[in-house]
């Protein structure tokens, strides 16, 4: 049970990586996000 749970998380941890990959603008001039937003992962 714990192990399938530990999966469950990273698999989580994998999309929400992925959503914030593919929501990252893809212009290089683009500001960086505050410091707080990265505290929040």
């Amino acid at each position: 049970l714990q192990k399938s749970f530990l999966d469950s998380g990273y698999w989580i941890l994998g999309a929400v990586a992925k959503v914030r990959e593919a929501f990252q603008p893809q212009e290089p001039d683009f500001p960086p996000p505050p410091p707080d937003l990265e505290q929040l992962r």
